[in-house]
């Protein structure tokens, strides 16, 4: 009876120990998604597969940002993230006073530039991709 007690007694300990473990896990996540500064509201992120970001793209992009502010009377500005060692970037937008129309707007016509590029991602509400340097 001993010799069954004591697999038992380890068991329970070591399931107490996990549900621990978890707490503290779920605990940073909830952290992390209360930070709204984290929080980007549209992310665009060229990205590489050993050749570099499609410059044609960006070059598309960069115009398209210029052509919509120009055409819509906005100052849009956005952050540009440098990471990876192939010229990746992010472009990070947070439309601070804005229009919601017109953000959506922006973000649908920019999601359509880049529906058959596999080299270019559209993030919308996500936590910043790679970590801005203000």
């Amino acid at each position: 009876m001993r010799y069954l007690l004591i697999p038992i007694v380890f068991l329970c300990l070591m399931a107490c120990k996990n549900s621990e473990k978890a707490n503290k896990e779920e605990s940073k996540v909830t952290s992390l998604t209360v930070n709204s500064d984290s929080i980007c509201r549209f992310q665009v992120s060229f990205i590489s597969i050993g050749s570099g970001p499609d410059r044609q793209a960006k070059k598309r992009f960069n115009e398209f940002i210029t052509d919509f502010n120009r055409l819509n009377m906005l100052s849009n500005t956005h952050k540009v993230v440098n990471w990876g060692r192939e010229g990746e970037q992010d472009y990070c937008f947070s439309f601070l006073g804005i229009n919601p129309e017109v953000q959506e707007k922006f973000i649908s016509e920019s999601k359509l530039l880049f529906t058959d590029n596999s080299l270019v991602k559209c993030f919308v509400n996500s936590p910043y991709l790679h970590t801005p340097k203000d």
